[in-house]
């Protein structure tokens, strides 16, 4: 039997060939099978699983080991052909969402392995969409982080981070990014709209203070309009009495006018 070989190179020969040239024979992709494990030859496995994903009647969860070994291996173009397959097969109405997001979460993770930031942001937000409650936050989470960091799509962080704060609007972990976001688009009315929101939502003083204070130089540093920044710095005066930020910029500005 194969399992009293040490040169396995002959029965691996003679398995590939045999099934190259009986693609179909189930008996030999058993065999080509049993001599890739027993070889212990993750790339011949990898075939296996390569041809049962071509055949009809492939089986998902065989097709999913097969994804998880290319994974595994750090073979991210073939891991990805396999993921596409495991999508056609999930088609239809009455498709597993759980396994829908399993595809897109793996997708997106090859995606951002190659280097391709849009296409992974892509899949990430489809997968949002087929998440249970609990899973979807921790995906969301994940989406906001993909967009807002290198080579992201801003806008997309933006409705990541807004929808996450209708979970709890007073997660300093995301309410914060948000200010900056809103920052980077340079948008006053969108980030006007969202401190006065955080302003509602926040009771803490020193939040208070962050918020009128991100504000204040939004104001100064982005639009170059230090005069309406005025109201802001005193509003982090009157939530933080003694802000040495606040007070040198306001001190600042009413000696320049």
């Amino acid at each position: 039997g194969l399992e009293g070989l040490t040169d396995y190179n002959r029965a691996k020969s003679a398995a590939r060939a045999a099934i190259e040239r009986t693609p179909d024979d189930a008996s030999l992709a058993r065999t080509f099978e049993r001599v890739a494990r027993t070889a212990r030859d993750q790339g011949m496995l990898l075939e296996h699983y390569e041809r049962v994903a071509a055949r009809k009647d492939a089986d998902f969860q065989q097709v999913r080991e097969g994804i998880e070994l290319a994974l595994r291996v750090s073979e991210f173009a073939r891991a990805e052909k396999l993921l596409m397959r495991a999508g056609a097969m999930l088609k239809g109405q009455n498709a597993d969402t759980s396994q829908k997001t399993w595809v897109l979460t793996r997708l997106s993770d090859c995606r951002k392995r190659v280097g391709d930031v849009t296409g992974a942001i892509r899949y990430l937000d489809q997968a949002v969409e087929f998440a249970d409650e609990d899973q979807a936050e921790v995906l969301l989470r994940a989406l906001a982080h993909l967009s807002s960091g290198e080579g992201g799509d801003i806008e997309v962080a933006a409705k990541t981070f807004t929808r996450l704060l209708a979970i709890d609007p007073t997660d300093s972990s995301l309410w914060q990014p948000l200010l900056g976001i809103f920052r980077k688009l340079g948008d006053r009315a969108r980030f006007d709209n969202f401190a006065d929101q955080c302003l509602k939502d926040l009771i803490s003083p020193v939040d208070r203070a962050h918020v009128e204070l991100a504000r204040a130089k939004f104001l100064i540093e982005v639009l170059r309009d230090e005069r309406a920044a005025v109201p802001s710095l005193k509003a982090v005066l009157d939530e933080h009495p003694g802000d040495p930020h606040a007070s040198d910029l306001l001190t600042q500005i009413l000696q320049k006018n």
